[in-house]
């Protein structure tokens, strides 16, 4: 970040722009603050304006004091220990960018910014811009994406491009061959039922095929011949069971005196 270091046209509001530099948005009606240093009186201060404009290109991020500018803009130009007319700072020299819309008051944008030699300033500082306008969103966004583009590539874009979109084209083909491959050669029946026989024996914990069994030389379906074996053990249960008539009378008197259970 540097004070005083935009030059600036004749109107003594615009810009004049750096070699391959491209001015990609402004906002009017900005509000600027800057504190800088430790806190400690002698290391520390603040410079604030009321009405300014922002400028954003691929290279920098700009504030112009209006009033100041139009008053001695042009012959303070490099000059750090004029009045403050305008700031300047590398989108390189930016971080921890926000934007926060307060309930009361204007939207503004936070960012910490670091200082460049001979700049003017010697220690990190809180920048905030104060929308009152529209374009701060605007601003913010832009400004957002190209330092996205910054991190990803490690240079400087000349223009503010979108980020290249990835490309599905070839998951979409693979997807398409695997789809015709499946109907061109499903899978086959007796696999099919291979994989419900290995599910039912899971299931059961036991064979359970309906598959048929030459048994005494007849064949028998094993589904047959577990149910038969179910019957069987269900008649040997029964003849186990007393008989109704050997069960003692019921009756309805307390335990002690019933005479069945003497």
């Amino acid at each position: 970040m540097a004070l005083n270091c935009v030059l600036l046209k004749s109107d003594a509001c615009t810009p004049v722009e750096l070699n391959n530099e491209n001015f990609l948005c402004n906002a009017e009606g900005v509000s600027f603050s800057l504190q800088f240093g430790s806190g400690y009186p002698g290391n520390s201060g603040v410079y604030r304006c009321d009405s300014g404009a922002a400028h954003l290109s691929n290279k920098r991020l700009l504030f112009i004091n209006f009033k100041q500018a139009k008053l001695t803009g042009s012959t303070s130009y490099g000059k750090t220990d004029a009045k403050f007319y305008s700031f300047s700072v590398p989108l390189t020299y930016i971080s921890e960018l926000s934007y926060e819309q307060p309930i009361f008051g204007s939207n503004y944008l936070s960012a910490k910014v670091e200082p460049v030699p001979e700049g003017g300033l010697k220690s990190n500082g809180n920048l905030k811009l104060y929308f009152k306008k529209t374009g701060g969103f605007e601003l913010f966004s832009i400004l957002q994406s190209m330092k996205e583009r910054i991190a990803e590539t490690g240079e400087i874009p000349s223009h503010h491009e979108p980020l290249p979109p990835y490309s599905v084209t070839t998951d979409i083909d693979q997807v398409v061959e695997i789809t015709s491959q499946n109907l061109s050669d499903p899978p086959s029946s007796s696999a099919h039922l291979d994989t419900v026989q290995d599910s039912a024996d899971a299931f059961f914990g036991t064979s359970f095929s309906p598959k048929d069994e030459i048994i005494n030389g007849k064949k028998i379906n094993n589904l047959d011949k577990d149910m038969k074996g179910s019957d069987s053990k269900a008649a040997d249960l029964k003849e186990e069971m007393p008989d109704d008539s050997e069960l003692p009378p019921y009756s309805d008197a307390p335990y002690d005196n019933n005479p069945a259970n003497k």
